[in-house]
């Protein structure tokens, strides 16, 4: 996430995904559920280069609040104890506060737009359900099956799985495995029912 741009290409992505092309312009539906609002191919690129480069700035500034105040909670702890809630307060409002900025940030199309018609009406709860499992591949789910196996093996190593506490790995590593099925067959149904 530091050294390179991939956590900022991929927020770009799905910040880019409310903007659908529609011949030569766009259609942008807030968080791709919200009713379609025709935007030209210039006002889009306005919107991403904006975002782009605020959210860039947030995350930066986010980064420096936190190591500030660790620094300053540190200095302003006594030497016995020290003030927890503060701490836990702090750790607590500060993700808050860049998540309303990011929120904030999303949303900029939305206000800058809201004065325009839709041409459409919002996407209901199973469009919405498709179009998520549409982004999750097979192969995905496959490494997931893969890795719960390989996560008990792991964890056996460092203890008994089979007796006492350890049998809770177990019935995670089965709900995890149930999890990844369902979400198989949900995306199987789902594209079944697209052909159709």
């Amino acid at each position: 996430m530091f050294g390179n741009s991939r956590h900022f290409d991929r927020v770009h992505e799905l910040f880019a995904e409310q903007f659908e092309p529609d011949g030569q312009d766009y259609l942008y539906r807030r968080s791709q559920k919200g009713a379609p609002i025709r935007v030209s191919a210039a006002e889009r690129d306005a919107f991403l280069a904006a975002f782009r480069r605020h959210y860039a700035r947030a995350f930066w500034g986010f980064l420096v609040a936190i190591i500030l105040a660790i620094f300053g909670m540190v200095a302003l702890m006594p030497e016995a104890g020290g003030p927890v809630f503060e701490t836990i307060a702090g750790f607590i409002v500060l993700p808050s506060i860049v998540l309303l900025g990011v929120y904030w940030l999303w949303a900029a199309p939305a206000r800058a737009l809201r004065q325009r018609q839709p041409v459409g009406f919002e996407r209901s709860r199973d469009e919405m359900r498709a179009i998520k499992l549409a982004k999750i591949t097979y192969a995905n789910l496959a490494v997931g099956a893969l890795a719960v196996p390989l996560l008990l093996l792991k964890v056996a190593e460092k203890s008994d799985v089979l007796h006492g506490w350890g049998r809770l790995w177990l019935l995670l590593a089965g709900a995890l495995t149930v999890l990844i099925a369902v979400q198989a067959f949900r995306k199987w149904r789902s594209e079944r029912r697209s052909r159709l």
